[in-house]
């Protein structure tokens, strides 16, 4: 309703006078403005184990490593945003399908063989546990040399 006294009038039975209660009830309806000042955030370790003491001290720490604070607004934005590619993904790969169908396997094919620097390999590891990818490549590299 775009007139404040006949809403007034509509919804309250002044019992002050109709003047005094309106002029009363505008005042309380004016928005009040008021400063809001956000507390500093509690003190915390970082997944990274570094000691975050406030506000500054993890925007600070996020510049420094290049990152940003999602919200829950832009998680769901993102999210979204995901849940639309991955139907595309979708879409696309049924039309690649239909467009080139799988090859069939030919009747000369067999399995492969594994080469001797590879069993040497699974000989050296058998019985530990799995090294990292640069000690695998490391140790794969060393038995092919020694061929």
């Amino acid at each position: 309703m775009s007139d404040p006294f006949a809403y007034f009038m509509d919804v309250y039975a002044p019992s002050c006078g109709i003047q005094e209660a309106f002029r009363s009830w505008l005042i309380k309806n004016q928005r009040q403005e008021a400063p809001y000042v956000i507390p500093d955030i509690e003190p915390f370790v970082d997944t990274s184990g570094k000691y975050i003491s406030g506000r500054s001290s993890w925007k600070n720490h996020l510049r420094s490593t290049g990152t940003q604070e999602f919200g829950h607004a832009d998680l769901a934005k993102l999210t979204e945003r995901h849940e639309l590619a991955k139907v595309d993904y979708k879409r696309r790969m049924e039309t690649a399908s239909r467009e080139a169908p799988a090859m069939s396997i030919p009747e000369s094919a067999g399995p492969v063989e594994q080469s001797k620097a590879a069993q040497r390999v699974m000989e050296r590891l058998h019985g530990r546990p799995m090294p990292d990818r640069q000690t695998l490549i490391k140790i794969a590299i060393e038995e092919r040399i020694r061929k």
